[in-house]
């Protein structure tokens, strides 16, 4: 009995391990497809109202995804020169610290 159950768990284990796996895989693969029109490997016909209102999206969407990369991009420099910027003031604030407890304990001393 013990047996079985150290078994069922296991199995669930596994079962819950694998299904995490491929969620992550499919939507690797959905990322994937971004990148082309036609991505699905089917024949088309390249003409017509449809294919270029299709061509228009698609173009939008990627000039979108380029201007939210750039914008990114810009916020990662900001953020790590204010990242300098706070670090190098939070060494002045343990230095300035680190001073005013000697002045403290010197006047201390000579109390």
């Amino acid at each position: 009995l013990v047996h079985a159950q150290v078994s069922n768990l296991l199995n669930e284990m596994y079962c819950k391990k694998i299904q995490v796996e491929l969620a992550t895989k499919e939507q690797k693969k959905n990322k994937k497809g971004k990148g082309r029109l036609m991505g699905d490997g089917l024949p088309r016909m390249l003409s017509g109202n449809e294919f270029y209102q299709q061509v228009v999206t698609f173009t939008d969407n990627q000039q979108q995804e380029e201007a939210l990369k750039k914008g990114k991009a810009r916020a990662q420099e900001l953020w790590e020169a204010a990242a300098k910027k706070w670090d190098k003031e939070e060494q002045e604030r343990k230095e300035e610290n680190k001073k005013c407890t000697k002045r403290y304990h010197d006047a201390y001393d000579v109390w």
